[in-house]
C-alpha cells in the first residue's frame, strides 16, 4: 500500500485561507451594492419625463429638469435660500424614484410638476430672465446634493402651507418614515392663505354623505369630536353616523387640507381648513419664512427632515 504524500504547509495554508474567504465573499453585505448604485446615479445626465398632458416623452439634462421642477413647484418670488432647498429636495426625489425602477412623470399628483422653457416663459412673462437665472443658480449652487437616510435617497415629500406644524407620513400615508415626522413650522400662520373657508350646502353636504355610504341624513350635523392628530389632521369624521377619514372629507369637498373644522348654520356647512397640501416633509411657505429669517437651505432642509444627511452624488 502507497503512502499518500503529504502536502506542504505552506502550501496548504493559503488554500485553507482563500476557502474561508470564499463565504465571506459570496456574503458581500449591501453596503458595498450601494455604493454601487451611487456611483451608477452619479453617473445620469440625462432622464426621460413622461409629460402626461402632451402625451409624450422627452429627454431633459437633470438640471433642465430640476429647473422645470422647481418653477412649477415653488414661487420664484420666494429666498434663494427656500429655491435651493426645494431644489435639492426635487433631485432626492428623482434620484430615489430613479433606483426604484418607477417612472419619472409630470403629473404632480403622484410625482413632481414641471414646466418647460416655454410655459415658463408664459408664467413670468417679463420677469422671465430674472426668474430663471434665480432658479437655475439655485439648482447648479446644490450640484448633486441629496437627502440620504441610511445611505439612501428619502422620501422628500413637500407640500404648500402647514398649519402651524407638519404631519407625519404615518397619520397621512399610514406608512411611518423616521425623517417625516411632525415639526414646528409657525412661519406657515403668518402666510397668506393660511384660512380658508369653503361653505356647502345642506342639500350637498348631504348628498356627499350618501355617496359615501352615510344613511343617517334626516337632520344632518357636524361631527363636534373629529379624531385629530396633534398637528390637527382630522384622522376620522362622523359623517351622518359614517366613519370616514379626513383625507376623505378634504377630497370630496376639495378642501386645501385635512385640517378643518365644521359648523353649521341654518341652510349650510361651512368648512374652516387651515394649511394647504398633505401636510408631509417640508412646507414650501415655512421654508420660506426660516430663508427670511436667516435660515440657509441646509438648516431648512434638516428641520423638516428630521435625522436625514446631506450628500453628494457626484
Amino acid at each position: 500500500m502507497k503512502r499518500r504524500k503529504l502536502m506542504p504547509l505552506f502550501l496548504v495554508l493559503p488554500l485553507v485561507i482563500s476557502m474561508l474567504l470564499i463565504p465571506l465573499i459570496a456574503l458581500t453585505p449591501k453596503e458595498s451594492q450601494k455604493s454601487e448604485t451611487k456611483a451608477d446615479i452619479s453617473k445620469i445626465e440625462h432622464i426621460k419625463l413622461r409629460r402626461v398632458a402632451l402625451n409624450k416623452t422627452v429627454e431633459l439634462s437633470v438640471d433642465d429638469y430640476l429647473v422645470g421642477v422647481v418653477a412649477c413647484e415653488m414661487s420664484a418670488q420666494f429666498e434663494k435660500q427656500a429655491l435651493m432647498a426645494q431644489a435639492v429636495a426635487a433631485r432626492t426625489m428623482l434620484y430615489r424614484t430613479i433606483e426604484n425602477g418607477g417612472t419619472i412623470s409630470d403629473d404632480s399628483n403622484t410625482f413632481q410638476g414641471y414646466c418647460d422653457e416655454g410655459e415658463r416663459k408664459k408664467k413670468w412673462n417679463d420677469k422671465f430672465g430674472e426668474y430663471e437665472q434665480k432658479i437655475r443658480s439655485a439648482v447648479t449652487s446644490t450640484n448633486g446634493e441629496i437627502l440620504t437616510y441610511n445611505a439612501q435617497p428619502i422620501l422628500a415629500s413637500y407640500f404648500a402651507l402647514s398649519a402651524g406644524k407638519t404631519e407625519s407620513a404615518k397619520n397621512v400615508w399610514g406608512e411611518d418614515y423616521p425623517y417625516l415626522q411632525a415639526v414646528e413650522s409657525v412661519g406657515d400662520m403668518m402666510a397668506d392663505g393660511f384660512i380658508t373657508k369653503v361653505s356647502v350646502s345642506t342639500t350637498d353636504y348631504i348628498s356627499t354623505a350618501k355617496s359615501l355610504g352615510a344613511t343617517n341624513t334626516d337632520n344632518p350635523t357636524p361631527d363636534s369630536e373629529p379624531s385629530m392628530s396633534e398637528s390637527g389632521t382630522v384622522l376620522q369624521y362622523n359623517f351622518c353616523g359614517k366613519s370616514v377619514t379626513g383625507k376623505q372629507m378634504r377630497t370630496a369637498f376639495k378642501l386645501r387640507s385635512a385640517v378643518f373644522t365644521v359648523e353649521k348654520t341654518s341652510d349650510k356647512f361651512v368648512f374652516t381648513v387651515r394649511g394647504y397640501g398633505h401636510g408631509v416633509g417640508m412646507s414650501q411657505n415655512g421654508a420660506n419664512y426660516m430663508a427670511r429669517q436667516g435660515s440657509g437651505y441646509k438648516e431648512i432642509l434638516l428641520w423638516y427632515y428630521k435625522g436625514c444627511n446631506i450628500d453628494k452624488v457626484n
